[in-house]
């Protein structure tokens, strides 16, 4: 009978470390899918800046997101490039 018991309490214990292992890495992937949802939001934030300054600079004005500029810019020709990838290739 002992040896029952005991062969029950080793099975529970190897149960319990199990579930610390299955709450551990159920925790790391929960901090995982926040961090790439971030990463999507700080890409798509950047996407629309990028393409929000082509456009400030093909309309001849500086982006908004940076409030420590006021200074007039002359417009300038864009490439098609640039508003396909959103990059400032000035002309």
């Amino acid at each position: 009978m002992r040896s029952r018991l005991d062969s029950v309490e080793r099975r529970y214990h190897e149960l319990l470390e199990l579930t610390e292992l299955r709450k551990q890495r159920l925790l790391d992937a929960l901090a995982l899918y926040k961090l790439y949802n971030d990463a999507d939001g700080v890409e798509q934030w950047i996407a629309e800046k990028a393409r929000s300054s082509v456009t400030s600079v093909f309309l001849g004005r500086l982006p908004n997101f940076c409030p420590c500029v006021r200074t007039s810019v002359r417009p300038q020709k864009v490439s098609s490039i640039s508003m396909k990838f959103g990059i400032q290739v000035v002309l």
